[in-house]
């Protein structure tokens, strides 16, 4: 998984890049960053906003889809609904992008959604654990596709704020 969260997160990056969005990343090689610490980098550099990207599993080989999820508990109302917001237009253009299963937005009480000050999603690009998806995730063209419909959700939603 770690390999393909940074592969599609450079790709991501680049997408990001031409759409003319400066991009900081919390890493850009293969080392582990706990995730506080990931959220405090954030918090530190106070960006726009916040993403993380991942790859899911489940015990259910069933199991497939894209989900998007922000923190929706805090005194902060207006960022719970900007995260929401930015979790809703990604995984629009996600799904239009890739044609995957929609899993839908959810609240997420992950550390990098939770302890983050500014609007911030964590996205499951799949699961790995689904053999049909799995052969899909490993393509370079299906990663593209996805970082390409994150990269159009985020600008999507910063055009409309």
């Amino acid at each position: 998984e770690k390999t393909l969260n940074l592969s599609t997160a450079f790709m991501l990056k680049n997408y990001l890049q031409q759409f003319g969005f400066e991009v900081l990343m919390t890493r850009t090689k293969d080392v582990f960053i706990p995730l506080n610490k990931r959220a405090s980098m954030a918090n530190e550099q106070n960006p726009l906003l916040f993403v993380s990207v991942h790859y899911n599993s489940a015990p259910s080989p069933e199991a497939e889809g894209v989900e998007v999820y922000y923190y929706k508990k805090g005194e902060n109302k207006k960022r719970i609904k900007e995260s929401q917001a930015l979790a809703q237009a990604v995984l629009n253009r996600v799904i239009s992008n890739t044609h995957a299963r929609s899993r839908g937005v959810k609240h997420g009480n992950y550390a990098v959604v939770r302890e983050t000050t500014m609007p911030a999603i964590l996205i499951e690009g799949g699961f790995l654990t689904n053999a049909n998806e799995l052969q899909k995730i490993k393509s370079a063209e299906y990663l593209k596709k996805l970082a390409l419909g994150i990269a159009q959700g985020i600008n999507d939603y910063v055009d409309q704020e």
